[in-house]
């Protein structure tokens, strides 16, 4: 059976016409398949990036963990990986702690890895919070942290009721709404701090093909001490990540299922290493139409060549 496509899910790897519209009424945005945000769906891109730039040796820390995101985390193979959340019946997720980002229940310097999406505005002390993540961070960690933000100050107020707090933050439960001092807060508080966004990374054609938001926000933060991330690691490492992203979606979508080639044609980001495409190949082959992954193959080369 052939499938036209015009988005890939890079999460569960479903292939469809469009993103479906969330609850709130946002176009274009929700998985049909997983149920995954264009925020969760970059992520999942930068994560495989920077698991093929280094494994994670010491503790992953997922914070809030998703569902849909969470899974790959883990698939990164930590050394030690822990799930936490301040109140994980709210929103009835499955957690190993119930612990504040406030007050992390890990030693200082060991953590590789922190996920940290949309969990910093709920805090009341977000000062508190940067300073405990900059504390666990190793030498080589990472932390990717993520809230909502706008072209402007700040706005916070801890002590605002749930009305208020809906109307000027844009969620009861939020205290504040973040802006252009987000960057000074966490240097203040021992991070390092390289912003990054999908449009940073991708081609429109891809942008577009994978549902994220062109000037979404993450911040990718390390240690003070350890001097700021290297944006290039990531940028080099997304042509693997892709294919992370294309061997979920064979699984996933099973060998009755062939890519369409104005699909296959957005997967021009960059060059591929050959020897990575030829171990794809043989473990994917029996799953995949062979001329579909040679046009991946070949998209690919093609770019390598420019």
């Amino acid at each position: 059976m052939s499938v036209t496509s015009t988005v890939v899910c890079p999460v569960c790897g479903r292939v469809s016409d469009r993103f479906a519209t969330t609850p709130t009424g946002r176009v274009n945005a929700l998985c049909p398949g997983c149920h995954c945000l264009e925020r969760h769906r970059f992520m999942v891109l930068v994560l495989e990036a920077l698991a093929a730039e280094r494994t994670p040796t010491g503790t992953v820390i997922d914070v809030a963990p998703s569902r849909q995101v969470s899974p790959l985390i883990k698939a990164v193979r930590p050394e030690s990986y822990l799930s936490i959340d301040f109140d994980p019946g709210a929103d009835g997720r499955l957690v190993d702690v119930a612990a504040s980002l406030t007050d992390l229940p890990v030693r200082t310097g060991s953590t590789s890895l922190l996920v940290c999406y949309h969990v910093l505005e709920h805090i009341p002390d977000d000062h508190k919070a940067m300073s405990e993540i900059a504390r666990v961070l190793d030498t080589d960690g990472v932390a990717l942290l993520q809230v909502p933000w706008r072209d402007r100050d700040t706005d916070e107020d801890p002590s605002a009721g749930p009305d208020e707090r809906l109307e000027r933050f844009g969620q009861a439960d939020h205290v504040r709404f973040y802006g252009t001092d987000f960057v000074a807060r966490l240097e203040k508080n021992g991070l390092a701090v390289t912003e990054v966004t999908p449009a940073d990374l991708l081609p429109p054609d891809l942008v577009t093909m994978l549902g994220v938001i062109p000037g979404e926000k993450v911040w990718i933060c390390t240690r003070t001490d350890s001097g700021a991330f290297d944006l290039e690691t990531v940028r080099g490492r997304l042509p693997e990540a892709l294919t992370a992203a294309l061997a979920r979606m064979v699984s996933v979508s099973g060998a009755d299922t062939v890519l369409a080639s104005d699909t296959l044609e957005s997967l021009h980001l960059a060059r591929a290493d050959a020897a990575m495409w030829r171990q794809r190949y043989e473990a994917l082959r029996n799953r995949l139409p062979v001329r579909a992954m040679i046009a991946v193959r070949r998209k690919f080369s093609r770019g390598a060549s420019r």
